[in-house]
């Protein structure tokens, strides 16, 4: 949250285990990593610098992968 997001994306992870991967993909297929922070059992992630669009954001943590659609827009 926030749908769409502008600056910043809170994700809300199942539980506080580490994140050992995390991968944004563009509808064109294009992979790229940007800057987070986890806190507990939240991601903060810096989408400020990243094109308007829709993403799909692979999380790997504690050996499960979970994959979400993000909407970002400036």
């Amino acid at each position: 949250f926030p749908l769409p997001a502008d600056q910043l994306l809170t994700v809300t992870l199942r539980e506080a285990a580490p994140i050992s991967l995390l991968t944004w993909t563009a509808a064109s297929g294009r992979s790229m990593e940007i800057p987070f922070v986890q806190q507990q059992d939240r991601l903060q992630l810096d989408v400020s610098g990243i094109p308007s669009g829709t993403y799909w954001v692979l999380v790997e943590q504690a050996g499960r992968r979970y994959r979400a659609r993000v909407l970002v827009a400036h």
